[in-house]
């Protein structure tokens, strides 16, 4: 600690010289002038001969291979078909209603309509003024009796408004406390004072009143009924599946044990892929974990999902091919004229910062000789949340980097596949004068980097004089 201390003592000065420097670099702008080579210019002149497509999808075949198939079997214990045949008394179902009751219990509804005059918490006093104005000139005319949902219609400014500010149904707590408070303490076809909300000013009609409850057990019957025997089912479905899998084991293979069984169903996929299964258990993520790392004839063991346990057989697998080019020409002719056509895209911009290195020649010239036109970046800030150039922002640090003896960019910049060449057009100083805020932020990071430097080199220091050993047992290490 002492040694931190005496480190930030040692660096508590930034001149106004060093603030003003980062201050510039951080608010200075560049501007650049720049021409984009976009692939799909290209398009249409990449010319494709058969043997020229078949030598590049003989390099490039791999990219086409089809997906691993697989045909499998598996025995189902599933959760719904054994809680189906459970048979559940009544006296289960009450008690199971009695231990849930609050399962069953329905929230108080209300259903409102509204009309809103937009305005924020940061929008000026005077907006805020005339909606609070507007609001209550609307007000007046909805307590004489105007039809409230004409009124929400023509006057709403609110994504209701096209259906007369109708809310629909909703419980409490589902809306902004001051709008909730209001409808929940209003009489059904009340119409309330102006309501003031983060989003603005509302009117409000309290349309109907759905009052809450307790389902009867009539009318949950079934519901608990479903809930029980998945309940029961579960610890009873992996019963069934271990027995099944001590019995095949016992029988020596699957097709032994479904000899014996005659009660055992085997369900038979056909071939498929991990991207599109069959629906059901199949498509279960764990079912499909497993199955495509079987080996052909392999068992798997027992595999629960989310719908229950399974055993699984892989019958048969499909490899990955290589489809023959014919299967796929139209892809493959797709993919061919992308590639080529970015390849020219690129060459065409290599050669453009070429001719610009060449004696006596410039960039405005080069790119005026190749038909081209050029862009205008206007002036960028290095770090702009905002940047609103259709200059890429990824390529603007490089930009920065570029000045009046090295004007043109060294290499082609890649956003979106397509290629940017540019050149150094003017940079300029901020034109806002650092506020006293600024300068003391400023100040700070330059008090931190510079404690950061001498800590780094005072540990760097400590290091090569320090006598490290290594035990022998940690030399492997």
């Amino acid at each position: 600690n002492k040694t931190i201390e005496n480190i930030g003592a040692f660096s508590q000065v930034a001149t106004d010289f060093e603030i003003e420097e980062l201050y510039n670099l951080e608010k200075e702008t560049v501007s650049v002038a720049y021409v984009v080579f976009d692939p799909d210019n290209y398009l249409d002149e990449i010319k494709i001969s058969d043997d020229e497509l078949a030598t590049w999808y003989e390099a490039n075949g791999d990219r086409y291979k089809t997906e691993k198939k697989v045909k499998l079997g598996y025995l189902p214990f599933l959760y719904e078909d054994i809680g189906a045949r459970i048979a559940v008394e009544e006296e289960e179902i009450s008690s199971y209603y009695d231990e849930h009751l609050t399962e069953f219990q329905v929230p108080e509804k209300r259903r409102a309509r509204h009309i809103l005059f937009r305005a924020a918490p940061d929008d000026p006093d005077g907006i805020h003024q005339q909606q609070l104005a507007k609001a209550e000139q609307i007000l007046e005319k909805a307590i004489s009796g105007a039809d409230f949902g004409e009124l929400a219609s023509q006057h709403s400014e609110g994504p209701t408004a096209a259906t007369g500010g109708d809310l629909g149904f909703f419980t409490k707590g589902q809306m902004v406390e001051a709008f909730n408070d209001a409808v929940f303490s209003m009489d059904s076809g009340e119409i309330s004072e102006v309501v003031k909300t983060d989003f603005g000013y509302h009117i409000i009609k309290l349309e109907e009143i759905q009052l809450g409850g307790v389902t009867p057990i009539e009318n949950a019957k079934e519901r608990i009924i479903s809930a029980l025997q998945l309940e029961q089912a579960k610890p009873m479905a992996f019963q069934l599946a271990n027995s099944a899998y001590e019995e095949i084991i016992g029988a020596g293979s699957l097709a032994s044990y479904l000899d014996q069984e005659a009660d055992a169903r085997l369900v038979e996929t056909d071939y498929f892929t991990r991207s599109n299964p069959p629906a059901g258990v199949v498509s279960d993520p764990a079912f499909l974990d497993r199955a495509f790392e079987l080996q052909e004839n392999e068992l798997s063991s027992i595999i629960e999902t989310g719908e229950g346990y399974v055993i699984i057989t892989a019958q048969a697998i499909m490899d990955p091919q290589t489809p023959a080019l014919n299967e796929v020409r139209d892809r493959v002719e797709q993919d061919f004229r992308t590639e080529k056509a970015a390849d020219a895209a690129k060459a065409d911009a290599e050669q453009l910062i070429a001719a610009t290195a060449e004696e006596g020649s410039s960039f405005d010239q080069a790119v005026q000789d190749r038909g081209l036109a050029i862009l205008e970046s206007g002036p960028m800030l290095k770090n702009d949340p905002d940047h609103s150039s259709d200059f890429p922002p990824a390529l603007v640090s490089d930009a920065f980097r570029l000045t009046r003896s090295a004007p043109v960019t060294s290499e082609p910049g890649v956003v979106d596949n397509s290629y940017f060449v540019y050149r150094f057009d003017q940079r300029k100083p901020p034109e806002i004068t650092m506020s006293d805020a600024e300068r003391e932020r400023y100040k700070e990071l330059l008090l931190q980097f510079k404690q950061q430097n001498i800590l780094d080199a005072w540990l760097r220091n400590r290091q090569a004089e320090a006598d490290i050993r290594i035990h022998k047992s940690l030399e492997n290490f």
